[in-house]
């Protein structure tokens, strides 16, 4: 993590300079990368509803679900992980071999499910049994449910935290089964719900009113936009921010006039960017410990890794002169948006030039 201050019990963490940072090694640098974590207004957003879900999740009679909705690449797992560090005071474990975690601290416990892969709700139910619990016995759905609550209650678990949901929903059956899963935990009242996961979420709520009238809130974590002045600036502001924790003296981050090129190219999602810039590093380092990464860094990177995407129109953004084609500058265009290659405006590119308007 690499904010400001960690709650860990190990008191707050001492930020490196960039100075420093300017004299890793490779692997160094990328693992820092991959760690940036900013705090930016939609991760605000989202953390708020998981302090609200925590302080008021379990109702009289019942608990309520928070749902988060994340679209790709915009830090949903991150910023889960780094509430339960805020819970809990303890990094999120890595490499556990394992789809479920119980992380305890401060006096806090929280139960994390990665459905990545998919499950049912009975194996769902039987992986965090098995792996958190020892309880290897054959049983059916409705008693595996039974058992998780029994389980987690004897172990004062506050918060269950499932992430990847939409891997579980599906259609039809499977669909009213993950439903029913949920509001049997909801109904013993006994821990905290969180689901997150991807825009099918919204179907879940679209087919099971019970799901979306009991639900503690729904909230999208979205690309920054880059349509108004205001979505500009938001999106000004966090490159600014990403820069100030990179291991690098400078980086083309802080160029204002890159800004519609860096937005092209990663659509406005946070891990788009960190990957950009990983892949960017490396070429950086073909000079022996680089102090400084630059634009030649990030369009070879984008060559490499995202020049192939049909989205991308044949065009590095980095190298294009003129007005950039068109594409979708918020996720309401993205959705909607058809893929066809626009026409190139092809007009002198003036300082702090935006993205051709959309036809």
């Amino acid at each position: 993590m690499t904010t400001d201050e960690s709650d860990s019990d190990a008191g707050p963490e001492v930020e490196p300079t960039k100075a420093e940072m300017a004299l890793w090694d490779l692997d160094r640098r990328l693992k820092r990368i991959q760690q940036i974590y900013l705090l930016h207004p939609g991760a605000k957003r989202v953390m708020q509803q998981l302090d609200f879900a925590w302080d008021h999740g379990l109702r009289l009679r019942e608990a309520s679900t928070a749902f988060i909705m994340g679209n790709s690449r915009c830090g949903k797992t991150e910023t889960l992980k780094q509430f339960i560090r805020r819970k809990t005071g303890k990094p999120f474990p890595n490499d556990v071999g394992t789809n479920s975690m119980f992380i305890e601290g401060k006096n806090s416990r929280i139960v994390f499910l990665d459905c990545t892969n998919g499950a049912t709700p009975l194996q769902a139910s039987m992986s965090v049994l098995k792996n958190l619990f020892q309880f290897h016995l054959k049983i059916t759905e409705n008693e595996a449910s039974e058992k998780l609550i029994h389980h987690f209650g004897m172990n004062q678990v506050d918060m269950f935290i499932i992430d990847e949901g939409q891997k579980m929903i599906g259609t039809g059956a499977a669909a009213n089964s993950f439903a029913n899963w949920i509001l049997s935990m909801e109904n013993a009242s006994r821990f905290r719900i969180v689901v997150a996961g991807g825009p099918e979420l919204k179907q879940l709520m679209d087919s099971h009113p019970t799901i979306r009238d009991r639900k503690d809130s729904f909230v999208e974590l979205e690309p920054f936009a880059h349509r108004s002045a205001a979505d500009r600036a938001r999106f000004r502001t966090f490159l600014r921010n990403f820069d100030l924790k990179m291991p690098f003296l400078s980086t083309p981050l802080v160029d204002p006039t890159l800004d519609d090129a860096i937005y092209y190219a990663t659509r406005g999602r946070p891990g788009t960017l960190a990957k950009l810039l990983e892949k960017a590093t490396m070429f950086a380092f073909e000079k022996a410990l680089p102090k400084v990464l630059g634009k030649e860094h990030l369009s070879r990177a984008f060559a490499l890794s995202f020049s192939q995407e049909s989205r991308m129109f044949g065009v590095n953004p980095f190298e294009h002169s003129g007005a950039l084609p068109t594409i979708p500058r918020s996720l309401a265009e993205e959705m909607s948006y058809v893929t066809a290659v626009p026409p190139l405006r092809r007009s002198p590119r003036r300082r702090g030039s935006r993205l051709a308007n959309l036809a």
